[in-house]
């Protein structure tokens, strides 16, 4: 098949082309023109390469023509975005590649597009294991989580009007190669940068200056890793994904036609509780954990795998252990087969 992915210099777009091409598809990489500092990850690979914007019709018409399937991945995230460039490359960009599929590709075989957990309600630390199923309330917050359900909405309901062959999928927090040990990345984990985000918002109320108080307090003046519990005194905890149990359930969006006009949560194994994690580092890289009990009640995002599971397949395999492996192996100088996410977009 001919198949398109946008966001292609990130950290599911890359692998994904990666992984397309070795099942024996060709491969269209979207990317938008200011990532140059992103995009060389993909020179080894053979692609056509397109430099186009999300926001530009035009743009998108030219790279949907002649595509077997779309994975649109590309999206504002993390980056210097203000709430105008998540609506109009979130939102408007998806609406672009639906509306031009429709005009100028009618007879695509697939459309993929990748949602986010954030679309959720957080839960209460206090009553654990409630999940976000697919068919529950959506309370998306920020304008990121609202413009990704947005685009969600979009895809949908051109599924039911015009029939195209949509697949949407709610990523929870993608753990890309080496990932996992990246204090900008996993920043829940390191005493310096939760005291920085503390210190930052000084002055907001006593419980925040209390907070950041005893976060100066623990700092002995050298990075440590830290294990954080909520005013109920439950562990704090975060739902990953590791990218390759990722690109898992993207291959099976486009093989199984049971998908077709479906929403599947892709999250990883289970919950992960930083008294797990933390320790677990600790061990493997040598660096010492504090502990803090925080004066704020504590959330958490649940996801359910089942629908995915049933109608798909999708069995996620890698857990925390396997991801310390993997960021161990690069930063060791290891041969792997994932693709590196590299510099965050912008730093460049």
């Amino acid at each position: 098949m001919r198949i398109l992915v946008t966001g292609a210099s990130g950290r599911v777009g890359a692998n994904l082309c990666k992984v397309l091409l070795e099942s024996g598809h060709d491969v269209r990489a979207f990317i938008y023109p200011g990532d140059a500092s992103r995009m060389h990850k993909l020179d080894a690979y053979d692609l056509d390469i397109y430099q186009g914007d999300l926001r530009n019709y035009e743009n998108v018409v030219a790279a949907v023509s002649g595509m077997d399937a779309v994975y649109h991945v590309g999206a504002a995230m993390i980056g210097p975005f203000e709430n105008a460039d998540y609506f109009e490359i979130n939102a408007r960009g998806t609406f672009n590649v639906i509306e031009a599929v429709r005009q100028t590709n009618p007879g695509l075989k697939r459309l993929i597009y990748a949602s986010t957990d954030a679309c959720y309600p957080r839960f209460l630390d206090t009553e654990p294991g409630q999940e976000g199923v697919e068919d529950m309330a959506v309370n998306p917050v920020g304008m990121y989580a609202i413009t990704k359900w947005m685009g969600e909405r979009l895809v949908l309901a051109y599924h039911r009007q015009y029939g195209l062959p949509v697949v949407a999928f709610r990523f929870a927090w993608v753990i890309g190669a080496g990932e996992i040990l990246d204090p900008n990345y996993t920043r829940m984990y390191w005493l310096s940068k939760v005291r920085e985000q503390y210190s930052g918002r000084r002055g907001q109320s006593d419980q925040v200056d209390q907070t950041a108080d005893m976060l100066d307090a623990l700092w002995p003046g050298e990075e440590r890793l830290l294990i954080s519990y909520s005013s109920a005194g439950i562990a704090h905890s975060m739902y990953y994904v590791d990218v390759r149990d990722l690109l898992q359930g993207l291959l099976l969006g486009l093989t199984r036609p049971e998908a077709v006009g479906e929403l599947f949560n892709l999250p990883g194994i289970r919950p992960l509780p930083c008294d797990e994690v933390v320790p677990h580092i600790s061990e493997r890289i040598g660096v010492p954990f504090v502990e803090a009990h925080f004066p704020e009640p504590g959330g958490y995002r649940g996801l359910s795998w089942e629908k995915a599971h049933r109608m798909l397949g999708y069995t996620p395999v890698h857990g925390v252990e396997s991801m310390v492996d993997l960021a161990l192996a690069m930063r060791q100088g290891e041969s792997i087969d994932v693709i590196p996410t590299g510099v965050p977009y912008g730093s460049a």
